[in-house]
């Protein structure tokens, strides 16, 4: 089966406006409330809540504030899969990740690279294809990084030992006790 290039956006219009003007009004709007606290020295991470702007956008927007004025190159993102039911951890096989604000390029090498270190983590569309958790983290990075790539990271299993191997390969691969950030949905 031969996949899309570009991930679609799944729940635009239902999640988050799926107007580019509207979509970018309401992130910019929701930062703008967001306190203007310095990221905390040494931060590697952030946990954000993935539920609809209009139940958790407020939160979101604090997080992501913490990332005003700073530029990286590529953001790890992991969620939970909702929808989809499978073992292990799965990455993307797309070449970006469509939002109504424009795509998100995946980030080929990253992939690459934690699929050669680790057993557990496969690229595969288990997990992506109608999944929100990642998807709405996107329009707030787009809003303030403005350029970045992103490795798309889907835990569909969520075991222990899951989640131990996938910090294990991320400190190692993506370099996590050095750089950030590291975008989590939380569960």
């Amino acid at each position: 089966m031969k996949q899309s290039a570009v991930r679609p956006a799944a729940v635009a219009g239902t999640f988050y406006p799926s107007e580019r003007a509207l979509l970018a009004q309401t992130v910019d709007e929701l930062l703008e409330r967001a306190s203007d606290g310095e990221p905390p020295e040494g931060l590697k991470g952030l946990i954000v809540p993935h539920a609809g702007f209009q139940y958790s956008g407020y939160t979101a927007a604090q997080a992501f504030a913490l990332l005003r004025d700073q530029q990286f190159d590529t953001v790890f993102v992991v969620g939970p899969s909702h929808r989809e039911y499978f073992e292990g951890i799965s990455i993307s096989p797309h070449d970006a990740y469509h939002t109504p604000l424009g795509d998100v390029p995946v980030n080929h090498e990253f992939r690459k690279k934690l699929v050669d270190e680790a057993k557990r983590i496969v690229i595969s569309p288990d997990g992506h294809r109608a999944e929100h958790c990642i998807e709405v983290q996107l329009p707030f990075l787009q809003r303030v990084l403005k350029s970045f790539s992103l490795v798309p990271i889907i835990i569909g299993d969520q075991h222990r030992e899951f989640c131990e191997s996938l910090a294990e390969v991320l400190s190692l691969v993506g370099g996590i006790s050095t750089m950030t950030p590291f975008a989590s949905t939380g569960w």
